[in-house]
Protein backbone atom coordinates (compact mmCIF):
# COMPACT_ATOMS: atom_id res chain seq x y z
CA UNK A 1 0.00 0.00 0.00
CA UNK A 2 1.10 3.83 -0.70
CA UNK A 3 0.00 6.24 1.35
CA UNK A 4 -0.26 9.74 1.06
CA UNK A 5 0.97 13.06 2.99
CA UNK A 6 -2.26 13.02 5.21
CA UNK A 7 -1.61 9.42 6.14
CA UNK A 8 -4.64 8.03 4.17
CA UNK A 9 -4.15 4.50 1.83
CA UNK A 10 -3.40 6.38 -1.40
CA UNK A 11 -2.82 3.32 -3.47
CA UNK A 12 -3.60 -0.44 -3.02
CA UNK A 13 -1.65 -2.77 -4.64
CA UNK A 14 -3.25 -6.03 -4.84
CA UNK A 15 -0.86 -9.49 -4.83
CA UNK A 16 -1.70 -11.46 -8.24
CA UNK A 17 -3.22 -15.10 -6.56
CA UNK A 18 -0.53 -17.35 -6.88
CA UNK A 19 -1.76 -20.43 -9.14
CA UNK A 20 -0.62 -23.98 -8.74
CA UNK A 21 1.77 -24.92 -11.35
CA UNK A 22 3.30 -28.36 -13.20
CA UNK A 23 6.37 -29.20 -10.62
CA UNK A 24 8.24 -31.31 -12.96
CA UNK A 25 11.14 -32.42 -10.80
CA UNK A 26 7.93 -33.41 -8.18
CA UNK A 27 6.39 -35.19 -10.89
CA UNK A 28 9.24 -37.31 -11.82
CA UNK A 29 10.04 -38.54 -8.49
CA UNK A 30 6.20 -39.20 -7.61
CA UNK A 31 6.61 -40.87 -10.93
CA UNK A 32 9.08 -42.94 -9.89
CA UNK A 33 7.43 -44.38 -7.06
CA UNK A 34 4.29 -45.01 -8.66
CA UNK A 35 5.96 -47.04 -10.79
CA UNK A 36 7.51 -49.15 -8.14
CA UNK A 37 4.30 -49.60 -6.46
CA UNK A 38 2.53 -50.63 -9.83
CA UNK A 39 3.76 -50.40 -13.54
CA UNK A 40 0.42 -49.40 -14.49
CA UNK A 41 -0.05 -46.00 -11.83
CA UNK A 42 1.17 -42.64 -13.41
CA UNK A 43 0.85 -38.87 -12.29
CA UNK A 44 -0.79 -36.55 -14.73
CA UNK A 45 -1.02 -32.73 -14.16
CA UNK A 46 -4.40 -31.99 -15.01
CA UNK A 47 -4.58 -27.88 -15.99
CA UNK A 48 -8.52 -26.98 -15.86
CA UNK A 49 -9.31 -29.77 -12.83
CA UNK A 50 -10.77 -26.92 -10.32
CA UNK A 51 -12.56 -23.95 -10.40
CA UNK A 52 -11.16 -21.58 -7.56
CA UNK A 53 -14.71 -19.18 -7.68
CA UNK A 54 -12.95 -16.65 -5.33
CA UNK A 55 -10.60 -15.97 -8.31
CA UNK A 56 -12.72 -16.93 -10.87
CA UNK A 57 -10.29 -19.19 -12.82
CA UNK A 58 -9.56 -22.61 -13.43
CA UNK A 59 -6.35 -24.62 -11.57
CA UNK A 60 -4.24 -27.49 -12.07
CA UNK A 61 -4.16 -30.22 -10.10
CA UNK A 62 -2.06 -33.72 -10.06
CA UNK A 63 -4.06 -36.92 -10.29
CA UNK A 64 -3.63 -40.54 -9.86
CA UNK A 65 -4.41 -42.40 -13.19
CA UNK A 66 -4.10 -46.50 -13.93
CA UNK A 67 -3.30 -47.28 -17.33
CA UNK A 68 -5.31 -49.78 -18.81
CA UNK A 69 -3.96 -53.16 -18.84
CA UNK A 70 -2.50 -54.81 -22.37
CA UNK A 71 -5.65 -57.07 -22.09
CA UNK A 72 -8.28 -54.73 -21.53
CA UNK A 73 -11.37 -54.69 -23.58
CA UNK A 74 -11.77 -50.69 -23.62
CA UNK A 75 -8.36 -50.96 -25.58
CA UNK A 76 -10.27 -51.01 -29.26
CA UNK A 77 -12.17 -47.44 -28.03
CA UNK A 78 -8.89 -45.86 -27.69
CA UNK A 79 -7.48 -47.10 -30.61
CA UNK A 80 -11.19 -46.30 -32.88
CA UNK A 81 -10.14 -42.55 -31.24
CA UNK A 82 -13.38 -43.12 -29.15
CA UNK A 83 -11.77 -42.12 -26.09
CA UNK A 84 -8.79 -39.95 -25.80
CA UNK A 85 -6.24 -41.42 -22.96
CA UNK A 86 -6.31 -44.72 -22.02
CA UNK A 87 -6.40 -44.80 -18.33
CA UNK A 88 -8.60 -44.54 -15.49
CA UNK A 89 -8.73 -41.50 -13.31
CA UNK A 90 -8.04 -42.58 -9.69
CA UNK A 91 -8.02 -39.55 -7.93
CA UNK A 92 -6.25 -36.32 -6.22
CA UNK A 93 -3.04 -35.46 -5.06
CA UNK A 94 -4.24 -33.04 -3.01
CA UNK A 95 -6.23 -33.20 0.68
CA UNK A 96 -9.97 -32.35 -1.21
CA UNK A 97 -10.44 -31.28 -4.96
CA UNK A 98 -13.75 -29.55 -4.06
CA UNK A 99 -11.81 -27.32 -2.37
CA UNK A 100 -9.39 -24.73 -4.03
CA UNK A 101 -7.74 -23.98 -0.74
CA UNK A 102 -7.34 -27.38 -0.29
CA UNK A 103 -3.02 -28.25 0.35
CA UNK A 104 -1.54 -30.72 -2.02
CA UNK A 105 -0.53 -34.19 -0.56
CA UNK A 106 3.84 -34.16 -0.26
CA UNK A 107 5.78 -36.14 -2.02
CA UNK A 108 6.72 -38.20 0.74
CA UNK A 109 3.41 -39.49 1.46
CA UNK A 110 2.44 -40.28 -1.87
CA UNK A 111 2.38 -44.07 -1.13
CA UNK A 112 0.01 -43.98 1.90
CA UNK A 113 -2.62 -41.32 -0.92
CA UNK A 114 -2.13 -44.07 -3.24
CA UNK A 115 -3.01 -46.80 -0.74
CA UNK A 116 -5.81 -44.45 0.00
CA UNK A 117 -7.35 -43.50 -3.30
CA UNK A 118 -7.17 -47.20 -4.26
CA UNK A 119 -9.10 -47.92 -1.70
CA UNK A 120 -12.16 -46.04 -2.72
CA UNK A 121 -12.02 -47.29 -6.12
CA UNK A 122 -15.28 -49.59 -6.84
CA UNK A 123 -13.03 -52.14 -8.64
CA UNK A 124 -15.88 -52.42 -11.44
CA UNK A 125 -13.51 -52.27 -14.69
CA UNK A 126 -10.04 -53.21 -12.99
CA UNK A 127 -9.76 -55.28 -9.83
CA UNK A 128 -8.07 -52.57 -7.55
CA UNK A 129 -8.35 -54.62 -4.45
CA UNK A 130 -6.66 -57.36 -6.01
CA UNK A 131 -4.00 -55.29 -7.04
CA UNK A 132 -3.74 -53.49 -4.13
CA UNK A 133 -3.41 -56.79 -1.93
CA UNK A 134 -0.78 -57.79 -4.78
CA UNK A 135 0.87 -54.40 -3.95
CA UNK A 136 1.12 -54.50 -0.41
CA UNK A 137 1.85 -58.22 -0.77
CA UNK A 138 5.08 -57.32 -2.99
CA UNK A 139 5.85 -54.17 -1.23
CA UNK A 140 6.06 -56.88 2.28
CA UNK A 141 8.40 -59.06 0.18
CA UNK A 142 10.80 -56.54 -1.25
CA UNK A 143 11.40 -55.14 2.51
CA UNK A 144 12.01 -58.76 3.94
CA UNK A 145 14.50 -59.11 1.17
CA UNK A 146 16.54 -55.73 1.75
CA UNK A 147 16.39 -56.75 5.38
CA UNK A 148 17.63 -60.17 4.72
CA UNK A 149 20.24 -58.45 2.72
CA UNK A 150 21.59 -56.59 5.06
CA UNK A 151 21.35 -58.85 8.00
CA UNK A 152 23.56 -61.08 5.64
CA UNK A 153 26.12 -58.49 5.20
CA UNK A 154 25.91 -57.49 8.72
CA UNK A 155 26.72 -60.83 9.59
CA UNK A 156 29.88 -61.29 7.10
CA UNK A 157 31.22 -57.89 9.03
CA UNK A 158 31.24 -59.19 13.06
CA UNK A 159 32.46 -62.90 11.31
CA UNK A 160 35.53 -60.65 9.27
CA UNK A 161 35.76 -59.19 12.44
CA UNK A 162 35.45 -61.79 14.33
CA UNK A 163 38.20 -63.67 12.44
CA UNK A 164 40.64 -60.72 12.33
CA UNK A 165 40.75 -60.57 16.20
CA UNK A 166 41.95 -64.35 16.44
CA UNK A 167 39.45 -65.69 18.53
CA UNK A 168 37.30 -68.82 17.92
CA UNK A 169 34.45 -68.72 19.93
CA UNK A 170 31.08 -67.42 19.13
CA UNK A 171 29.95 -64.16 21.05
CA UNK A 172 27.95 -60.84 20.13
CA UNK A 173 28.65 -58.47 17.50
CA UNK A 174 28.74 -55.43 20.97
CA UNK A 175 31.41 -57.46 22.37
CA UNK A 176 33.49 -58.04 19.08
CA UNK A 177 33.47 -54.39 18.79
CA UNK A 178 34.70 -53.48 22.53
CA UNK A 179 37.18 -56.26 21.67
CA UNK A 180 38.70 -54.70 18.53
CA UNK A 181 38.40 -50.57 19.78
CA UNK A 182 40.05 -51.95 22.84
CA UNK A 183 37.85 -50.95 25.61
CA UNK A 184 37.58 -54.72 26.66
Amino acid sequence: MLYGPDGRVALSVTTKHARPEPQPEAEERVRAQLKSIDELLDVRWFPYAILNEKERSFEGRYGLVCQWPQGDKRWELYQNGEIEDPVDMLGWFCEDIHNAESIPVSVDSIEQKVVELLGKCDATRIPHSTRLRQIVERNAKLRKDRRSVVTDQAEDVARTLWNLTGKHDTSTVERIMREISGDS
